[in-house]
């Protein structure tokens, strides 16, 4: 995707990999993954009724082909799915109707919907799920989540996302950060805002990353 603002950053999205002027670059995840701080977290990807799934977020068959149903009915596609996964297909639907995000835009135009971004300050890549104004106009970042319980690790996860958020594209507005975790039965909604301490967080986790790489 050159059309992303940031032309130096590529992302492989099979191996989940970033890269920066052709360097690779560590994403959220995978250095919350190997610091250890999701270690302790009850697993989010092992949906209730699909024990077949594998649990892990970047390996799991599940949690990956519903961020790609999410993705694709964000840009007005009509998806086909594992029956399995109807459950989760249709609460996502009764968020979008009930919640009504409108899609940020880059200054080409392009949707901040899966949208890969790179620290340059911070040297850290990431993926928003969605970046979106709310019916009132208030600007959300919003992480999808196919979980049962709320993890700390969120708050450090989507705070991350608020730093990509603000430093690419400049948005001096408060960004709300909100987890939506949704489960076969419903959906239920998760904010933090006005947390400093969770980006204080994150950065003390990348900081223990790399003095023990």
């Amino acid at each position: 995707m050159a059309h992303w603002i940031q032309q130096d950053l590529t992302f492989n999205e099979e191996t989940h990999s970033y890269f920066w002027m052709g360097k690779p670059v560590d994403g959220v995840t995978g250095i919350m993954d190997r610091v250890g701080t999701r270690q302790n977290d009850r697993s989010p990807w092992n949906p209730v009724g699909c024990p077949d799934f594998a649990k892990r977020e970047h390996d799991s068959n599940f949690g990956s082909a519903f961020h790609k149903i999410a993705e694709a009915v964000l840009h007005g596609y009509n998806v086909d799915f594992p029956e399995v996964m109807t459950p989760w297909v249709e609460q996502f639907g009764n968020f979008l109707r009930e919640f009504k995000p409108v899609p940020l835009t880059d200054p080409n135009g392009i949707k901040l919907i899966e949208y890969p971004m790179y620290s340059v300050r911070y040297k850290y890549a990431g993926t928003l799920d969605l970046a979106a104004y709310n019916k009132d106009g208030d600007i959300y970042l919003i992480d999808w989540k196919t979980a049962t319980s709320y993890q700390k690790s969120y708050s450090l996860q989507t705070a991350a996302y608020e730093q990509l958020l603000k430093e690419v594209m400049g948005i001096k507005k408060k960004i709300h950060r909100l987890t939506v975790l949704i489960n076969q039965d419903n959906y239920h909604l998760f904010e933090r805002s006005g947390q400093p301490l969770d980006w204080v967080a994150f950065q003390s986790v990348l900081n223990t990353y790399r003095m023990a790489a």
